[in-house]
């Protein structure tokens, strides 16, 4: 295994990557940040594809590989190449793929929270910002926030898949700044975050569900500012 970090300043990590190769250790973002020595908020800004330092990237990396003991990675199959073409499941054998491009539509781009009652159960068990919490209210809540906060809203799906009734989705959201948000009073800026979701589903409804985006490459946005490299 090769990971000595490039020269570089900053690099974007491959999200799918990252987050699947989380996902099959068992590992919550907590357990990450805990075991591979950085915070919550890293595993986040990494899983989101931000720019991170290379040997960020490196550490995590190398925690990762102490408990699967893959050699074959490289860290340049970790980063995202610019120039190669977006992965989709093009043949979406899942029809619960279509509900998440629904939601997303529905729910921010349509601006109708109330329609949440539609893809979730009442219990669904919910992860964003690396905090978990029940209930479909919570979805609504935190849908209204943004909504009150941004407008428009436009997701655009850079890749989903599916397995059996898991699906995860890699998106890019743009909005406008119209209303206050985490403390920071509208600014009609307009910004461009990435963020990933995975969603289980039974019975035709979402029952689980873990969402994150790069929060604070986002408030350095509504301030004006450039994103901070970790």
């Amino acid at each position: 295994m090769n990971l000595s970090p490039p020269k570089l300043h900053s690099v974007n990590a491959d999200s799918e990557k990252l987050f699947f190769l989380r996902k099959s250790l068992g590992w919550t973002q907590q357990d990450s940040a805990r075991r591979s020595g950085y915070s919550e908020r890293l595993i986040r800004k990494l899983e989101s594809g931000a720019g991170v330092r290379p040997q960020t990237l490196r550490d995590v990396l190398t925690c990762y590989h102490q408990q699967l003991g893959n050699e074959s990675w490289e860290l340049e199959d970790f980063l995202v190449q610019p120039d190669a073409p977006l992965s989709e499941n093009k043949e979406e054998p899942c029809p619960y793929i279509q509900n998440v491009r629904d939601y997303y539509r529905i729910i921010y781009e349509e601006r109708q929270p109330e329609n949440i009652v539609k893809f979730a159960c009442d219990s669904i068990r919910f992860t964003g910002e690396g905090t978990t919490r029940i209930g479909r209210d919570v979805l609504e809540q935190r849908a209204r926030t943004f909504l009150d906060a941004f407008n428009p809203i436009k997701f655009t799906i850079d890749r989903i898949q599916s397995q059996s009734q898991i699906v995860s989705s890699f998106w890019t959201v743009e909005m406008k700044h119209v209303g206050p948000f985490l403390g920071i009073e509208p600014t009609d800026r307009e910004v461009k975050v990435r963020g990933n979701s995975l969603v289980v589903f039974a019975e035709g409804f979402a029952v689980e569900a873990e969402d994150q985006f790069d929060v604070d490459d986002l408030l350095q946005q509504l301030q004006g500012l450039p994103p901070r490299i970790i």
